[in-house]
């Protein structure tokens, strides 16, 4: 990953495009991997990341891109134990970028979804050595829904941040993309809703409920485990969301082979 980014910064060298201040920039920035079209990058401050991805991320996409033989799509993730290879120098204009993006930071909030919780978005999830990819493809996902990482399935012991990573997705997801439909739920209220369906003679209100969204957000999907009819359903609903080419993203404490 090293010398395809140090390929890609040889690019960028020449860009007439990218100015001498956006260039200090790319300094900051540390390459994590490349899985399959998507280029994970690392960045020790959100300034950094916002600044990245609203000025840099079609000229960094398009020399990855160059360097790889492939269209690739990145994603910018944040790491305070990223140290930036030596000093930048970043001239007033640069400052001055680095001030207006603060500004919309300060501004921006996490979505007003009910089921979402505001607590729970990817500039508050702590990253470590267990959740950094987890961390990744989830933002590549709540970047282009649909497109990579579909399903993402999401599994790992108990306080490792996996309902975090979904409540973000849901969070980022609605923040640049208002429109999408995104539901949240664990498997308890999905339970809960498709008992109360059949109860109540609404299952069509129940499919609508489920199968007409963007993307999918299921939690602790292991507590499903026994509930044929339940089940059932949840694989219903998973096929009807990715043949119409909508997002399911699921988490369980345990791993798939032994659901």
């Amino acid at each position: 990953m090293d010398a395809v980014w140090s390929d890609a910064l040889a690019v960028l060298a020449t860009d007439s495009s990218v100015s001498a201040q956006q260039r200090s920039f790319l300094r900051l920035i540390k390459p994590l991997a490349v899985v399959e079209d998507n280029v994970f990058l690392a960045v020790a401050e959100d300034f950094t990341k916002n600044y990245v991805e609203s000025t840099l991320r079609a000229p960094i996409t398009e020399a990855l891109g160059d360097v790889l033989g492939r269209e690739v799509r990145i994603a910018v993730t944040v790491d305070a134990s990223v140290t930036p290879p030596g000093p930048a120098i970043v001239d007033e204009a640069a400052e001055e970028d680095i001030a207006s993006h603060r500004r919309t930071a300060a501004a921006s909030a996490p979505s007003d979804d009910p089921h979402l919780n505001p607590r729970y978005t990817f500039d508050t999830f702590v990253i470590g050595p267990s959740n950094r990819f987890a961390h990744a493809a989830a933002l590549a996902v709540a970047e282009s829904p649909g497109k990579t990482y579909n399903p993402l399935f999401i599994y790992g012991d108990s306080g490792l941040g996996k309902t975090h990573l979904l409540h973000a997705i849901g969070h980022y997801t609605r923040q640049i993309k208002p429109q999408t439909r995104v539901r949240y739920v664990n498997s308890e209220e999905f339970t809960n809703d498709f008992i109360n369906s059949i109860r109540d003679d609404r299952s069509l209100s129940f499919k609508r409920q489920y199968r007409e969204v963007d993307v999918l957000l299921i939690d602790d999907i292991q507590f499903l485990q026994g509930k044929e009819q339940t089940l059932e359903e949840f694989f219903h609903t998973f096929n009807a969301l990715h043949n119409a080419g909508k997002h399911v993203v699921i988490t369980s404490d345990v791993s798939p082979r032994n659901l």
